[in-house]
């Protein structure tokens, strides 16, 4: 009886650790950390190009990072980080990496940015009242008298509750983040373009 019972223990041990070799963690990747986690002490001045307004965003803690997993526990963990920002320009970002998804929010704005791939060519539409449109990218960019290299520019649609359209574009650069920040609703426009900068990666 004990030594069946030994060889039962012995059992569940191979197969628990066996079943543990093969989840999956899903990391964050390096590509994706550039454009979306910096550290405390930076901070990006955004001036209203319609208003003239000064804006600033800036990191007074440091990004959150954390494990995603189903209650299904053979699916894979996946690491996701929160970025928090001070200011009225951004809330936070949250990054998540099996869709390369990056994501923007503010108090006002709500759900401003979600692309689903940092892939040139890509649609994704979500549902009947939100679409991301493809990433384009651009070999320099003019923003403020001060020439940016190797911009990202997307597009998402949505609409208000009011049933005004809603097109937000954006505009980012690796180790920087967002240099400019293009927002439509209905009739109204407004941009928000980087003036000056100091990032912590």
């Amino acid at each position: 009886m004990k030594i069946r019972f030994i060889l039962f223990c012995c059992i569940i041990l191979l197969v628990s650790s066996c079943s543990k070799k093969n989840v999956e963690t899903i990391y964050i990747p390096e590509y994706l950390k550039q454009y979306g986690v910096f550290q405390v002490g930076s901070y990006w001045v955004f001036k209203n190009e319609l208003t003239g307004i000064i804006d600033s965003s800036f990191i007074v803690s440091p990004p959150y990072f954390y494990f995603y997993q189903s209650s299904d526990l053979s699916e894979p963990a996946i690491q996701e980080c929160d970025e928090r920002y001070e200011g009225t320009f951004l809330g936070v970002s949250n990054l998540i990496p099996d869709d390369y998804s990056i994501g923007f929010k503010s108090g006002t704005e709500g759900n401003c940015l979600k692309n689903k791939t940092f892939q040139p060519g890509y649609i994704f539409q979500e549902d009947q009242f939100d679409s991301y449109k493809e990433i384009n990218s651009f070999d320099s960019l003019i923003v403020n008298n001060v020439k940016y290299y190797n911009v990202l520019n997307t597009q998402y649609e949505s609409e208000s509750y009011k049933g005004d359209s809603i097109l937000l574009t954006f505009y980012l650069v690796k180790s920087i983040g967002l240099i400019k920040y293009d927002q439509r609703i209905g009739d109204q426009d407004t941009t928000w373009s980087l003036l000056r900068y100091h990032i912590i990666q």
